[in-house]
């Protein structure tokens, strides 16, 4: 799944849609389903990373020190600044709080497999606020990708 295959109806709810098809939230528990047990982690980390900051995995439009938005937003999270992830151009419709623990989910998914990384089962449950997120490591641990 790619952030260009995210859509927002005239509600601002999010539809998913590729190759001219477009699913309703309500209409895809088939497609959620599929997706949700066979998504990999790391990629759905990256996803959430660039739907909150607004911008793609590699932006050659920002200085070389934030080109990888992965390991910008793990700087940006040991310097405990990511409300400066979050892109500014919502402005004041988005939950900076709300924002924040949706990053929170994104660099978890990012972690290493044997680091911590959650499975999409519990991603959900994180999404949905039904468990609380463990805390991330105050590093950037040293092995990122999967």
């Amino acid at each position: 799944m790619k952030t260009s295959s995210v859509f927002l109806d005239v509600s601002f709810r999010a539809v998913v849609g590729d190759f001219r098809m477009v699913l309703a939230a309500t209409e895809s528990k088939r497609f959620e389903a599929a997706v949700s047990q066979t998504a990999d982690v790391f990629e759905f980390g990256i996803f959430v990373l660039e739907v909150v900051s607004g911008r793609g995995r590699l932006d050659s439009e920002v200085n070389q020190e934030e080109r990888d938005l992965v390991d910008f937003a793990w700087r940006i999270h040991m310097k405990n600044e990511k409300a400066k992830v979050v892109d500014p151009r919502m402005g004041s419709l988005v939950n900076l709080e709300q924002a924040i623990r949706v990053l929170d989910i994104g660099l978890l998914c990012t972690l290493n497999e044997s680091k911590g990384r959650p499975n999409m089962g519990e991603v959900v449950e994180f999404l949905s606020m039904d468990r609380p997120i463990p805390e991330l490591p105050a590093s950037r641990p040293v092995a990122l990708f999967p």
